[in-house]
């Protein structure tokens, strides 16, 4: 098994590469998708699932396109082809294909795959939400003489939040999630 991961360790780190792109785009749609001053999803399954397959489709393209089970020479056109399989699908995930007699949208198929991530996201921020919710109204409840050092607080917690300082009106709830 050791053989095998040696031999074919060359090869990661160009596979990598092409995800990596994708990865970098599809974190800021999450993110702007699922904008909350609360939101962090890392300890989810969701999102190392998303991160998968944020990484694994790419990846996955490029194998095939490089043709990877060739071993090909691991060289600046190995690394070069992986940016721009990497760019490309990017972009092709984001694009509609209209062949005139049939309408095709491409990001569906994509979408498909990270409804599972996005909902699991979902489900585990809605808690963490509501916790800190309940939180709140139990710590307003005991200390009402706090009230206004509360309402400090949060009011400075979500000024400090540059996203929401450009959408002092936007709406705090996931658009996803």
């Amino acid at each position: 098994m050791m053989d095998w991961v040696l031999e074919w360790l060359p090869w990661v780190p160009p596979l990598l590469i092409s995800g990596i792109f994708n990865l970098l785009v599809a974190y800021q749609k999450l993110y702007r998708d699922c904008r909350s001053p609360l939101f962090n999803p890392w300890s989810s399954f969701g999102v190392w699932w998303w991160v998968v397959v944020q990484l694994a489709l790419p990846s996955l393209i490029f194998f095939f396109y490089a043709k990877i089970s060739t071993k090909p020479p691991v060289d600046f056109l190995l690394y070069w082809t992986a940016v721009l399989v990497g760019s490309f699908f990017t972009l092709f995930v984001n694009a509609n294909a209209d062949f005139g007699f049939i309408s095709f949208s491409i990001d569906k198929v994509y979408a498909f795959l990270n409804e599972l991530a996005y909902k699991s996201i979902a489900s585990g921020q809605t808690a963490r939400l509501a916790s800190f919710k309940q939180d709140l109204k139990q710590e307003l409840m005991q200390n009402p003489s706090t009230l206004d050092d509360g309402l400090n607080w949060i009011q400075d917690y979500f000024s400090e939040d540059i996203a929401l300082k450009n959408n002092a009106n936007s709406n705090l709830k996931c658009n996803r999630c």
